[in-house]
C-alpha cells in the first residue's frame, strides 16, 4: 500500500454549461466532501486477531491500515469505514458492497479479501491482503521499462480486468495508484470502492462525488455525463488506454487546466493529443526491446501503437474496445508483429472529426484533402496484389524526392520557428490543427510503406502527400502577423 495524494475541493456549478456537466458539479457542490469529521486522525482501532494497526492512507469512504494478524503470522491491510459510527445507511451499505465484489473475485492479480466484520465500537471493517507495491506509472518509470515491457505489464492488468468484467463487476475508478506492482514486477487492482456490478440498481454518479474528484483524469466520458445505463465494461477500457497513455508519453492526453469544468469539457469534447506529439524525452518512456531497432532520442510511440491507443480512449464507446480482452489481444498482436484489429483509419477518424468544425478555413481545407484521400486510399485499397519489384531507378528518384522534402521541409520549419520566436507571428489553434493533420497523414503513409516497401501506389501518394506538407508550410510561414 502506499499513501494517496488529498482530494481537491469540489467546485461550484457555473452557468451556461452543457446540462449533464451542470448536474455533474451540481452533484459534486452537493456534498462538501465526507460527512462529518470522521475519525480523527491517529485513531487506531481495537480488532481481535490483529495487531501494530498503522494507518497507510484516508480515501474518501475509508482509512486503510497497515497490520499483523496474529493467527497467521502475516502482514494485512485492514479498511475501516472512514466516518465512522456517524456514517449514514447509504454509505455503509456501499462499503459493505465493496466486500461483497471483492469477495467473488479469485485472481492472482486482483487483491483479496480475508475477513471482516464490525468492531467492539461499531465501526465495519474488512481485511484483505497487503500489497508492498508501487504505483504502476512510478514502477515503470522508476525501472526503466523498455515499452514492450510497460505493454505486456498492462496485458496482466487487462487480464484481471476482464476476469472482473466476465463476473459482472465494472471497478470505474482504475487509475495508476489503484494498480500496485510488487518487486517482482507482478500488478495487482486494489480498491473497489467504487466497483458496481452491471446487474446492481443504480447508483448515481452524484451519490459517489467525494471520492470521484481525485479521479477526473481517468474518467470515461460516460462518465461524466453521469449516465449510469452508459456504464459498462468499456469503461474501464477508457480508463486503462488514459493510464498506457500517460505512462508511455509522460503527459496527459488533454490541455492542462486548473478548473473543473475545463477538464470535464476536454474529456467529453476534445480529442486527445497525437501519442507521438504528447511525448517528451524527459517524461516519457524512451527504450524499445532489442528485438526492435534504436529509438535512442526519438519517441518509441509508432503509428500502430498511436492506433491502439486512441481505439482504446475514443470517447464513442463503440469505437472503444469491447472488452478488456480485446484490448490486450491486440497489445499482444502488436508486440508479436502481426496486424493489429484496431481500425486504420482511427487517427484519421478523430482528425476528421476536427476538420468538420472548420470547414471554411483555406488551411483546414487544404488539410481536409490530405486526410481524405489517405483515408480513402489506406481504408480501400484493394489487397493480395501482386507485388512488382521496382527498379533501381524508381528506388534513387524515390530517395531524391525524399531528400529534397526533408530539406525544404526542415528550412521551412526553420523560417516558421524564427518567427514565432520573434513574436512575428502566432499560430491560432486552428492552424495547428491543419499542421498536425497533415503530419499524421505522412505518419500513416510511412507506417503503411514499411509493410509494403514495394508498393508503388503508396510511394507515390507518399510523395504527393510531402508536396501538401510543404505547400501548407509555405501558406504559414507567409501568414501576416
Amino acid at each position: 500500500m502506499h499513501e494517496k495524494d488529498d482530494e481537491a475541493e469540489p467546485a461550484r456549478p457555473e452557468p451556461g454549461l452543457p446540462l449533464d456537466l451542470e448536474q455533474t458539479l451540481a452533484g459534486w457542490s452537493s456534498d462538501a466532501g465526507p460527512a462529518g469529521e470522521g475519525l480523527a486522525a491517529g485513531y487506531r482501532p481495537e480488532i481481535e486477531g490483529y495487531a501494530n494497526l498503522q494507518e497507510l492512507h484516508r480515501g474518501g469512504q475509508g482509512i486503510v491500515f497497515r497490520g499483523w494478524q496474529t493467527s497467521t503470522r502475516r502482514s494485512v491491510a485492514i479498511k475501516v469505514l472512514r466516518e465512522g459510527p456517524h456514517a449514514d445507511p447509504s454509505t455503509r451499505k456501499r462499503f459493505q458492497r465493496e466486500v461483497e465484489i471483492v469477495a467473488q473475485l479469485n485472481h492472482p492479480h486482483i487483491v483479496s479479501i480475508f475477513d471482516s466484520g464490525v468492531t467492539g465500537t461499531g465501526l465495519p471493517y474488512f481485511v484483505m491482503e497487503y500489497v508492498a507495491g508501487r504505483e504502476f506509472d512510478r514502477f515503470v518509470h522508476e525501472r526503466d521499462l523498455s515499452v514492450e515491457d510497460t505493454l505486456g505489464m498492462l496485458r496482466v492488468v487487462l487480464d484481471a480486468a476482464h476476469y472482473a468484467h466476465e463476473r459482472g463487476v465494472v471497478h470505474r475508478d482504475l487509475k495508476p495508484s489503484n494498480i500496485l506492482v510488487d518487486e517482482q514486477g507482478q500488478p495487482k487492482l486494489v480498491d473497489f470502492g467504487l466497483a458496481r456490478t452491471l446487474v446492481a440498481s443504480a447508483d448515481t454518479f452524484a451519490s459517489l462525488t467525494g471520492q470521484m474528484l481525485g479521479t477526473m483524469a481517468y474518467m470515461s466520458p460516460e462518465q461524466v455525463r453521469a449516465d449510469p445505463d452508459e456504464i459498462d465494461r468499456r469503461t474501464d477500457v477508457y480508463s486503462l488506454g488514459v493510464i498506457l497513455y500517460e505512462t508511455l508519453t509522460g503527459a496527459s492526453p488533454y490541455p492542462e487546466s486548473q478548473r473543473i469544468v475545463d477538464i470535464l469539457h476536454h474529456i467529453t469534447e476534445t480529442s486527445p493529443q497525437l501519442p507521438g506529439r504528447a511525448w517528451t524525452s524527459q517524461n516519457g518512456l524512451h527504450r524499445r526491446s532489442v528485438r526492435r531497432r534504436s529509438v535512442t532520442g526519438k519517441c518509441p510511440i509508432d503509428s500502430e501503437l498511436e492506433t491502439i491507443l486512441l481505439k482504446a480512449m475514443s470517447k464513442e464507446r463503440e469505437r472503444r474496445y469491447d472488452s478488456a480482452q480485446s484490448f490486450a489481444a491486440d497489445i499482444g498482436r502488436y508486440l508479436e508483429g502481426r496486424p493489429i484489429e484496431a481500425r486504420r483509419d482511427s487517427g484519421i477518424y478523430i482528425l476528421r472529426k476536427k476538420l468538420q468544425r472548420h470547414r471554411r478555413s483555406v488551411l483546414a481545407g487544404l488539410a481536409a484533402a490530405v486526410v481524405f484521400t489517405v483515408a480513402l486510399f489506406l481504408v480501400a485499397r484493394p489487397g493480395g496484389s501482386p507485388v512488382r519489384q521496382l527498379t533501381a531507378e524508381e528506388i534513387a528518384r524515390f530517395e531524391s524526392a525524399e531528400a529534397a522534402y526533408a530539406k525544404q521541409r526542415d528550412e521551412l520549419r526553420g523560417v516558421l520557428d524564427l518567427r514565432l520566436a520573434a513574436g512575428e507571428v502566432s499560430l491560432d489553434p486552428l492552424t495547428q490543427q491543419s499542421l498536425q493533420i497533415v503530419e499524421a497523414a505522412v505518419r500513416e503513409l510511412r507506417a503503411a510503406l514499411e509493410k509494403e516497401p514495394s508498393n508503388q501506389a503508396l510511394r507515390e501518394l507518399l510523395l504527393n502527400t510531402y508536396e501538401r506538407e510543404v505547400d501548407l508550410l509555405k501558406r504559414i510561414s507567409a501568414l501576416p502577423g
